[in-house]
């Protein structure tokens, strides 16, 4: 008898809560955004993020508002390679990306200093994102170069 003990794959469109005020929804492209405002809650053990160990997620957008990035959130995220901070840096918590190799993005402002760009348990490399100066070459229509 054979068993299974991989994760399945998440279904698509899947949605929740991910902190008091805090929403994620994960699309069928991959892409698990998380949007509302405050701070996000912490995961360890035996309280797992509902996305835990997800395959299919490839991509996390954290929308502005979102005020910290909860111990051991995107852990063991395997096929996500790009993380996307839409506003000011929020705090990360230990080990938020835990066993992930991921590209991060961000805007530059005063709040994204060297102490905040950190591995956090992973390979992140971080890359700041410029404001546009031809609004031609926006590919992702978020107002600024995308350099990917």
């Amino acid at each position: 008898m054979l068993f299974s003990l991989a994760m399945p794959a998440m279904a698509a469109n899947s949605s929740g809560t991910c902190g008091k005020d805090l929403r994620w929804t994960l699309d069928s492209n991959g892409t698990l955004t998380i949007s509302g405002s405050g701070a996000m809650y912490n995961y360890v053990y035996n309280n797992r993020p509902p996305w835990y160990g997800s395959n299919s997620i490839k991509k996390v957008v954290i929308e502005d508002g979102v005020t910290s990035i909860g111990e051991r959130a995107f852990a063991s995220c395997s096929s996500l390679t790009e993380i996307v901070f839409e506003g000011s840096a929020p705090d990360i918590d230990n080990y938020a990306f835990y066993n992930v190799t991921a590209t991060a993005y961000y805007h530059p402002d005063a709040t994204w200093t060297s102490t905040k760009l950190q591995s956090y348990g992973g390979n992140i490399t971080w890359s700041a994102m410029t404001p546009p100066q031809d609004p031609f070459n926006d590919i992702a229509g978020s107002g600024y170069h995308d350099y990917i």
